[in-house]
């Protein structure tokens, strides 16, 4: 399991967008990936809606997700 502490705009410290990052985790085998809370909720979510549509494992597939806009 993986989860990244996101505190620049929707990248890694190292400039990976989040989704792309995530990605890259299932694809060296972790079964969970997704994001802490370093954003708040409404920032969580926000990034958990973008990563669930590049990955099949984890945390994003299972949240039902509400309308924050």
């Amino acid at each position: 399991m993986i989860t990244l502490a996101v505190f620049f705009p929707e990248r890694t410290t190292d400039e990976v967008p989040v989704p792309e990052a995530c990605r890259r985790l299932e694809a060296m085998g972790a079964s969970v990936v997704g994001v802490n809370c370093a954003r708040g909720p409404t920032g969580a979510l926000q990034i958990a809606k973008k990563i669930k549509d590049v990955v099949q494992v984890g945390i994003p597939r299972c949240i039902k997700f509400i309308d924050i806009s």
